[in-house]
């Protein structure tokens, strides 16, 4: 038997005795019951929800077109724009041509074939689908790699007009590439120029993009609602791989939003945005990263996502929302909550099951500069923010300073407790009194296997070489065609946390056996491994 660690005390190996009587029993197996019964409503109705978002049984949005939709194949290798483009068999050769065909209203789509390569930027017109569940779709035909469009020093896709309405639009299984900017690449041109991968700034509602790649711009993608007017609502991104953004004159993001309502990510990669070591003056500093959602954004919905090798931060959640079961690995800190403390103040963030690992410092030049923080709490405020049952571990960091948990002067009344610090220089920093703070699991012992990481897991479970480098390799070359669950964040969680279980060293039953008749009382004594934190006992 084990039970997760709840408790901050000193080490130790206490019992802990309750008392259950037969009457007991009954009642603990009936309330089993209902919980079950409710879970499997639960289940039931979650499943309902979702069987109108046409996914597979793989969790992929399936898209089936109405009979009137317009069906555009384009092929670089055997298409001819003097085709018509309606048949897989008279493929268009460019992506340009392919787009004037798409009909305003319509959920026409646009395929591209897979295994193709484009030297162009997609510069979408001014259309939109016929609903969310009926969206002019741009993705792929035929089997093979994800068609690449390789946009060099210009944008990969590229929506920008404050008069376009782009609503009901999917973005699906394509590879956004700026070759010209990986020195890994025969194309690479040094010192060359940059742009954005993905570039979305009109008017837009209900915009999908999944199983994309985006690596090697500047900025991979960007969304802002920066001039006024601009309207942008419900927008997701699922099971996409954005990394390798770096920048030689400004700043870099791997994504930046702003103004966006609605604003979901599921599944995602984010690897190693902000900064190349390679290449001269991308250099990582504080001002790039993975995730950054300015507070202009409603609060996010963030689930499941694989952060690692930030510049700085893996995320900014300037604006709050759900962080739930993500993983961060050696980010400069796994990510903050709020920022500036001239932000507008956040109330609302739920911030659970998160596993964060290896935060280190900046790698900066000549130096690095010294972080290592896991969760950073700026400017929120009230018992809405809560920040509960995460593993924060493994410190990377050369930092005296680096905390696990830090909070700024400006939060206050937050609830954040349950979580596990364990091998981290500094457990929590708060002003005293300002925030709820315990229990929390703080260097404890008694664990099962608390030195699990990313590179145990890749070792153990995968059978890799055991680094971080060929985890996020593997979990990076997935697609529709190949998904595995063993390379998700949820995965490797459940991995991790199993090592953060504590051990029951002996269980005792007094009378031992011949008093299970109602009425009797059996006395179990629990002996663990390390002292935790209990409630009174009680008699059920």
């Amino acid at each position: 038997m084990r039970l997760p660690a709840q408790s901050d005390e000193s080490v130790g190996r206490r019992p802990y005795t309750a008392a259950i009587s037969d009457d007991g029993m009954r009642s603990i197996l009936s309330l089993a019951a209902i919980l079950l019964s409710v879970a499997i409503s639960v289940l039931a109705q979650t499943q309902m929800a979702t069987s109108g978002t046409n996914l597979d049984s793989n969790g992929w949005t399936t898209f089936t077109p109405s009979a009137g939709a317009r069906i555009i194949y384009v092929s670089s290798s055997a298409g001819n724009n003097r085709n018509n483009g309606l048949s897989p068999k008279s493929p268009l050769a460019s992506i340009a041509k392919g787009l004037t065909l798409l009909r305003n209203g319509s959920d026409d789509q646009l395929l591209l074939k897979a295994g193709d390569t484009w030297h162009e930027s997609m510069v979408l017109p001014d259309v939109a689908g016929t609903s969310a569940s009926h969206p002019i779709l741009i993705s792929s035909y035929g089997t093979g790699a994800r068609p690449v469009i390789d946009s060099g020093s210009k944008a990969g896709l590229d929506v920008y007009s404050p008069t376009f309405h782009t609503d009901n639009i999917a973005v699906v299984g394509l590879n956004f590439y700026a070759g010209t900017r990986d020195p890994n690449s025969p194309e690479y041109v040094p010192g060359g120029a940059g742009n954005v991968g993905i570039t979305w700034a009109a008017n837009g509602t209900n915009l999908l993009f999944e199983n994309c790649e985006v690596q090697y711009y500047i900025d991979n993608i960007s969304m802002d609602e920066t001039n006024p007017g601009f309207s942008l609502n419900n927008v997701t991104f699922r099971r996409d791989v954005i990394a390798n953004a770096y920048s030689t004159v400004g700043g870099s993001q791997g994504i930046f939003t702003s103004g966006i309502n609605g604003l979901v990510f599921e599944e995602n990669i984010f690897d190693h945005n902000g900064w190349n070591a390679s290449i001269p003056g991308a250099n990582a500093t504080v001002f790039n990263r993975n995730i950054y959602l300015r507070y202009t954004n409603g609060p996010v919905y963030f689930q499941d996502n694989i952060s690692t090798n930030s510049s700085s931060e893996g995320a900014q959640f300037r604006s709050g929302g759900t962080v739930l079961d993500n993983l961060f690995v050696k980010d400069s800190s796994g990510f903050d909550l709020g920022h500036l403390q001239g932000d507008p103040i956040i109330t609302t963030a739920n911030v659970q099951q998160n596993v964060i690992l290896e935060s280190n410092d900046i790698q900066d030049v000549p130096s690095p500069d010294p972080r290592g923080y896991g969760i950073v709490v700026y400017s929120a405020s009230g018992p809405g923010i809560q920040i509960t049952n995460n593993i924060i571990a493994h410190s990377a960091s050369t930092s005296n300073g680096a905390t696990a948990l830090n909070f700024d002067t400006t939060a206050t009344g937050i609830n954040a407790t349950n979580n596990i610090i364990y091998q981290w220089k500094n457990a929590i920093s708060s002003t005293p009194g300002a925030n709820i703070i315990s229990p929390n699991a703080i260097n404890l012992t008694g664990y099962l296997d608390p030195n699990r990481t990313v590179e145990t897991y890749d070792a153990s479970v995968l059978g890799g070489p055991g680094t971080l480098a060929d985890f996020v390799a593997r979990a990076s070359s997935q697609s529709a065609s190949n998904w595995n669950p063993a390379l998700t964040a949820d995965a490797v969680n459940n991995y991790v946390r199993a090592g953060f279980t504590l051990v029951v060293m002996q269980v005792v039953a007094s009378p031992a056996s011949g008093v299970e008749f109602p009425g009797n009382t059996i006395t179990l004594t629990l002996t663990f491994g390390q002292a935790v934190a209990v409630g009174a006992s009680t008699v059920l």
